[in-house]
């Protein structure tokens, strides 16, 4: 005969979240990054949504110069308009909320099932970005020997002194054993 303690015990172990039910297959599982497709200008949205949702959300995104009315700004522009990435366990997280998620349009499908990014191009834009999920496609640090490629030091070996907020870098050229500062186009050097 079954006691009502024990029909309590069974409600409460029954309605206990997922996330704290042991999962048998967890070792076999592993998160995947997937691709959501956004709507319109809806990126960060649909980003923020889906991180209150428990998912883990990627923006990649970059700083782009915008002119208006003799002006130029900086704004952050996505890197890939309409799209970010969010990883999960297909076979254990209720994907399917993606879909109904505001700002997101759909999440790409291949044969009724979430389609696979791999992981290491995901994982190179991670380790190209800060928190703020600003990519860095410069691997230029202060402090390291760049080449001059234009201009009329082209060739020349100096160090890097800073990197300014303006795509602009300035480097110590070596001229007759002085440091001589000079004001570049941060395209104008190579690491080297």
């Amino acid at each position: 005969m079954t006691k009502p303690s024990d029909l309590i015990q069974f409600r409460n172990a029954s309605s206990a979240p997922l996330s704290d039910c042991p999962d048998p297959l967890a070792a076999d599982r592993a998160e995947r990054w997937h691709v959501v497709y956004t709507q319109a200008h809806a990126e960060a949205m649909a980003r923020r949504h889906l991180q209150e949702q428990g998912f883990k959300a990627f923006l990649p995104r970059f700083v782009k110069n915008v002119r208006h009315a003799r002006q130029v700004r900086k704004v952050y522009a996505p890197l890939f308009p309409r799209y970010l990435f969010v990883a999960f366990d297909p076979g254990f997280r209720p994907w399917r909320a993606i879909n109904c998620t505001r700002g997101v349009t759909c999440l790409l499908t291949q044969d009724g099932a979430p389609a696979a990014i791999a992981s290491d191009i995901v994982d190179a834009l991670l380790a190209r970005s800060g928190p703020d999920e600003i990519v860095r496609f410069s691997d230029l640090r202060p402090g390291q020997q760049v080449r001059v490629l234009t201009g009329p030091f082209a060739e020349q070996v100096a160090v890097l002194e800073r990197l300014s907020s303006h795509e602009r870098v300035r480097v110590l050229l070596d001229m007759a054993h002085r440091k001589i500062p000079l004001d570049l186009v941060q395209d104008a050097v190579s690491p080297l």
